[in-house]
C-alpha cells in the first residue's frame, strides 16, 4: 500500500512516477494499493503517471487498485479516461464517517485479483 497526500499537479508527476515506478519494478509485488484520500488538486499529468502505472502492473500481470477516491479526485480520472481503464471494481470511494473503509476495501479487491490471478495460472 502507498499513500499519497499533498498537492498532485504536472510539478510533481516526474518525482510521483519514478516513485512508484520503483516499486513497481520489484517482480514481488503482485499489487498496488494506491491510498489518495489526502490528495488536492490533482492534474491531468498525475493521470498519465498513474496509467504508466497501471500499464506496467498489468502488462507482467500485476494489478492496482485506488482507494481513498474523492469527488475531485474522481472527476479528474474520469475526464483523464482513467476510470474506464482502471474499472470501477478498483476505484475506492473515501467514506468521511469512516476514512479507513475504502482503502479495507481497497486491499480485499487487490487480495482477489492476486488470488484470481494465481487460479488461472494453474489452470
Amino acid at each position: 500500500m502507498i499513500g499519497i497526500a499533498g498537492e498532485l499537479y504536472f510539478a510533481s508527476a516526474d518525482v510521483f512516477q519514478s516513485a512508484l515506478q520503483s516499486v513497481a519494478e520489484d517482480r514481488y509485488v503482485q499489487a498496488i494499493v494506491l491510498r489518495l484520500n489526502t490528495v488536492y488538486n490533482m492534474d491531468a499529468s498525475m493521470c498519465l503517471a498513474v496509467m504508466a502505472l497501471h500499464d506496467l502492473l498489468k502488462s507482467t500481470g500485476r494489478f492496482l487498485v485506488i482507494s481513498g477516491v474523492t469527488e475531485e479526485v474522481w472527476h479528474v480520472f474520469h475526464r483523464a479516461g482513467l476510470v474506464k481503464q482502471l474499472g470501477l471494481d478498483n476505484l475506492y470511494f473515501t467514506d468521511e464517517s469512516n476514512p479507513q473503509f475504502s482503502t479495507w476495501k481497497a486491499c480485499l479487491r487487490a487480495q482477489e485479483l492476486i488470488h484470481r490471478h494465481a487460479q488461472q495460472e494453474v489452470e
